[in-house]
């Protein structure tokens, strides 16, 4: 699942589609990405993602967010307090970008703090690209005790 925030994040959108291409042959049977991508990306994403692909679920925003939680294996997001109460509370591995423009970058500190745990991996916004974010998936794909001992972490 992928989300930005209740109103998206274009870079974290961007980088998500941009790494794609470098993990789709790794995750086309097991894995559907669940694409939150906010109001104002949705239209654009929609034009490159295609209604029916077979990969992707794109979605403007979800009301129902916790269904969307307890189907998830891996979360990617922003590293707010409540974002982290929810992807804790379920238990759910991470790979995190927080906001650089948060106030005392209390993302950053955030993001930090779930890293050093081993609950999550973390990008900082200025190092994020599809390459990039494509590869930590590959990573996380290929080493899955990698992804079960970071869930074990919240329980």
């Amino acid at each position: 699942m992928v989300l930005g925030g209740s109103k998206g994040a274009a870079s974290i959108n961007r980088a998500v589609l941009g790494g794609i291409d470098l993990i789709k042959d790794a995750i086309k049977n097991n894995w559907q990405v669940l694409l939150i991508s906010g109001q104002d990306d949705y239209d654009n994403i929609m034009k490159i993602v295609g209604e029916d692909h077979k990969i992707f679920s794109v979605e403007p925003y979800l009301h129902d967010i916790e269904k969307a939680y307890s189907l998830a294996d891996l979360v990617i997001c922003r590293a707010g307090a409540t974002t982290l109460a929810e992807i804790g509370a379920y238990g759910l591995p991470a790979i995190l970008i927080p906001y650089p423009y948060a106030t005392q970058d209390h993302q950053g500190v955030n993001a930090k703090i779930f890293e050093r745990e081993g609950a999550a991996i973390s990008i900082l916004e200025k190092d994020l690209s599809g390459e990039k974010l494509g590869h930590v998936l590959l990573d996380l794909l290929k080493n899955k005790n990698q992804l079960c001992f970071i869930t074990k972490i919240f329980f």
